[in-house]
């Protein structure tokens, strides 16, 4: 079993090794041993998720398989992410595609990554079920980007951030939550906060793990690999992005008639320096 390193039990290694190492090496030791508090999240469902297109979702699939807790506030410590690690278990429906040199290319069933900046009501308190209802959000805007559950969505793309505004009236009294996502400044008009994580493979029924693993100032240019043929992506400006308080989502996609994403399970992992 890993342990799962906490904040608080970092900066107290902190405190101990000033007592014995000039404080300009300590946190020089803690990075190159990666002794970082992480934020984590497992979807792993019973049965393994058939996420399929159908006229009833207009052949535009998505649902919503990780809401990660948020990245620790702590008063007068500066929180940082240094590394995003994500894990997915999947494969298509095994059929179809139009033939291509790369294995991953027109595959069109994905993951995909968001930003999740500020979730609350009009009084700016916050949910209990935050993470059912910003994966809830983040499926219907898809779908139906409306009307939903008698509440109206809307889509405001200022950069830095595209705020959604949603009618909640679960419970009594009703609610109205605003949910706020970081763009992505790479990103098309269709799809401005979204960061594309990694495609299955075309046409292929064998589940493959995929380990996805992005870091601050990723650089295009300095990909190694042909995304062609690995199906993921760096990440341009994901890491660098998060702030205390921010959550990660990951949405499994699905387009066009006949493709389906099956999903074993998806994992992220938020590693963070104090």
């Amino acid at each position: 079993m890993v342990e799962v390193l906490t904040p608080e039990g970092v900066i107290a290694v902190r405190l101990h090794l000033l007592h014995f190492i000039p404080a300009e090496l300590v946190q020089q030791i803690l990075d190159d041993a990666e002794y970082w508090p992480r934020v984590c999240c497992t979807f792993e469902p019973p049965e393994e998720l058939r996420l399929r297109t159908t006229r009833s979702n207009a052949f535009n699939a998505a649902q919503c398989c990780v809401v990660t807790p948020p990245i620790p506030v702590l008063e007068g410590v500066p929180v940082r992410a240094r590394r995003v690690r994500f894990r997915i278990r999947s494969h298509d429906q095994g059929w179809g595609g139009e033939a291509a040199p790369g294995p991953y290319e027109n595959s069109h069933t994905w993951f995909e990554a968001l930003v999740i900046r500020g979730y609350r009501d009009a009084g700016g308190r916050h949910s209990a079920n935050a993470e059912e209802e910003i994966s809830e959000m983040l499926e219907d805007r898809d779908a139906y980007p409306h009307m939903q559950h008698g509440g109206l969505l809307l889509r405001a793309n200022e950069f830095p951030a595209t705020t959604l505004f949603f009618g909640l009236f679960g419970g009594a009294p009703a609610r109205t939550m605003t949910l706020t996502t970081v763009m992505n400044p790479r990103a098309g008009a269709d799809a401005p906060d979204v960061w594309g994580v990694q495609r299955n493979r075309r046409a292929d029924r064998e589940e493959r793990m995929h380990e996805v693993v992005w870091n601050p100032r990723a650089d295009p240019s300095d990909e190694e690999t042909d995304p062609r043929l690995t199906g993921s992506s760096l990440g341009v400006g994901f890491v660098d992005s998060l702030q205390p308080g921010d959550r990660v989502a990951v949405v499994a996609r699905a387009l066009y008639p006949g493709w389906e994403n099956c999903v074993r399970s998806v994992s992220v992992e938020i590693c963070l320096s104090v």
